[in-house]
């Protein structure tokens, strides 16, 4: 259904109305790059055209096959001059226009390659504009792109490839076009140009838009953003770009600079690629948008209300110019991205490797307020205090299986205390986690950590990744920094049950012996019988005896192996694996100090 909105003008209008004149369509900066793919979009519409293309050769002199709609585009009525072309404001369908164009580009290739240059000139004055009406070559292009894919555009449409990642599905889409063009016309053989002027004939007058010319007073930001949700959505991101640049205009900022500036990175891959927040899949722009808003406000963000709570800090009366926000926003994206690139062997890089074995990235909003902050108002070493008690509160809490239901609150209201004295974050951090009392909040003390580590299962209680990092944090306990080699503990260890879980074969019980059966299947799964091995030797060992996996973890390099191999030279059993568990979790009680370890008043 065509959307009107009185004065709005709504008219079906061929592409030659569109595109014979001398133009420029322009996408604004502040639209999303070119997203569309062959699968959903440039196949379909190649098949379409052929099928116009079929009903113009099997029509009479009396009879016209019927257009073929092709969706609507919202131009913008305000217009100006570059030199003597008039230009318009592509405000939806943007995705459409520059298809099109592609596609009459590579239309127009094939046919002066096939030396059909009747066809070939048609076509191709409908992409570019006569040189007698521009100035600056790109002035010839009739519609021009927004800023990221202008490179790869300009590169398609003078028939190279695409010149940036950005840009590379414009690139793909010319070429695709290019590709299927070509079969066709070799198909046509000697009747191709024919074909192609029936072809022309398609393109020019019987694919339609449904063409809506905004007035002056319409407006057309509520415009976009209703037209975008009746239809595949944009990203959050997407639509807070036309928020800011639409008031950035409207302050007089230079659009183009702010854009360069500031939100250019926003448009390439590595921010529009998804990653997994919890149970959703999210653009990393947005989930990077979600912290931020949560650690501006001190509040929860929704991810369905990205676009309202950013709209919201704008609109606030402290807010100031737009241009300030997107410069901060910039900044703490920079931020944002440390936190993966932060050098190995720092206290930093540690902390940020067990968050994400850990998977709880409700805490990114205050690790955002602290990180941001500057080292002459907050210095290293209170950031990394704080940091290895937010870490000892999380990795506590994870191994006493303890929920983690009302992280996201408890976060943002840490950010709200935090910010009152954030040059002595460590000390506020501290006061506030050991003051938990309440089964969400609450920092648990050595004799709770001793109980669930000693005499509880761990493996199936608490997730693989984040048994491996336990054990590795041991594994660097363990090395003595002055004496021992500088050893990397890889990445891709995996857990080992000692006594494996499918026992009886080789670690027989006395049969009928119900009791002993019953008190190992409650140690198989403790502390004490996991180790670490590599993916190789896991399945090597498998359910051997325990003379057979003892001479394979004897050759290993971690300490946490030869260390279980020469203080178990002939005997695995319950009682050795009760007595690991209370040794490793002593490493582990000093590796994380609780809430009342003397640590913390150092």
């Amino acid at each position: 259904a065509v959307l009107c909105w009185a004065p709005m003008k709504a008219d079906s209008t061929p592409l030659k109305t569109l595109f014979d004149k001398h133009i420029r369509y322009l996408v604004p900066l502040y639209q999303r790059p070119y997203v569309w793919t062959r699968e959903d979009k440039w196949e379909p519409l190649w098949q379409d055209i052929l099928s116009v293309v079929a009903d113009l050769a099997a029509a009479d002199a009396n009879t016209s096959p019927p257009p073929h709609f092709l969706g609507a585009i919202v131009l913008d009525s305000k217009w100006g001059q570059t030199a003597d072309l008039e230009v318009r404001h592509i405000i939806d369908g943007q995705q459409r226009l520059v298809t099109l164009q592609l596609l009459v580009s590579a239309a127009a290739a094939v046919a002066a390659a096939t030396h059909c240059e009747q066809s070939a000139n048609i076509l191709a004055g409908m992409v570019e504009n006569d040189k007698n009406f521009w100035t600056e070559p790109d002035h010839r292009f009739k519609v021009w792109p927004t800023n990221v894919d202008r490179p790869a555009y300009r590169a398609a449409m003078n028939g190279g490839q695409a010149l940036t990642p950005e840009g590379q599905r414009i690139g793909h889409a010319h070429q695709y076009y290019v590709s299927v063009l070509s079969e066709w016309a070799d198909e046509l053989g000697e009747t191709v140009t024919q074909g192609f002027r029936l072809l022309t004939r398609a393109l020019r007058d019987y694919l339609r838009l449904v063409v809506i010319d905004l007035e002056i007073d319409d407006n057309a930001q509520i415009i976009f953003e209703t037209l975008n949700a009746r239809t595949t959505p944009l990203l959050s991101i997407d639509l807070i770009k036309n928020l800011v640049f639409r008031r950035a205009e409207r302050e007089g900022e230079n659009l183009d600079e702010l854009y360069a500036t500031y939100w250019s990175v926003f448009d390439q891959e590595q921010w529009r690629r998804e990653i997994r927040q919890g149970r959703l899949k999210l653009p990393r722009a947005e989930i990077f948008l979600m912290h931020w808003l949560a650690m501006k406000t001190a509040d929860e963000v929704s991810p369905s209300r990205l676009y309202s709570g950013f709209q919201r800090l704008l609109d606030s009366p402290s807010a100031p110019k737009v241009a300030a926000t997107v410069d901060e926003f910039h900044r703490d994206s920079v931020v944002y991205d440390s936190f993966e690139t932060q050098p190995l062997g720092t206290r930093e890089r540690t902390f940020f490797d067990r968050v994400s074995a850990l998977d709880v990235s409700t805490v990114y909003p205050l690790l955002l307020l602290v990180f941001r902050e500057s080292e002459t108002v907050l210095s290293i070493a209170r950031r990394r205090r704080a940091l290895k008690a937010l870490e000892s509160w999380l990795v506590r809490r994870t191994l006493c299986r303890l929920s983690p239901k009302n992280y996201n609150r408890f976060f943002t209201d840490l950010v709200r205390t935090v910010k009152k004295d954030l040059p002595h974050v460590d000390e506020v951090l501290i006061k506030t986690l050991r003051q938990g009392d309440a089964p969400t909040t609450r920092w648990p003390t050595d004799e709770e950590l001793t109980e669930a580590l000693v005499n509880h299962p761990l493996y199936w209680n608490v997730a693989g990744p984040r048994i491996v990092m336990v054990l590795t944090a041991v594994e660097y306990a363990l090395r003595d920094p002055k004496k021992a080699e500088d050893l990397t503990v890889p990445a891709s260890l995996t857990i080992e049950h000692i006594l494996p879980q499918r026992w009886r074969d080789h670690w027989p019980l006395p049969e009928g012996d119900l009791v002993a059966e019953s008190e190992r299947e409650r140690h198989i799964n403790r502390l004490g019988n996991l180790t670490l091995v590599t993916s190789a030797l896991n399945p090597a060992m498998a359910n051997r005896a325990w003379a057979e996996k003892r001479k394979e973890l004897a050759n290993s390099l971690l300490l946490l192996n030869r260390l279980l191999c020469y203080e178990n030279p002939k005997i695995w059993d319950e009682e050795r694996i009760d007595q690991r568990s209370r040794e490793l979790t002593l490493r582990i009680v000093e590796i994380w100090a609780g809430p009342n370890s003397s640590y913390w008043l150092s």
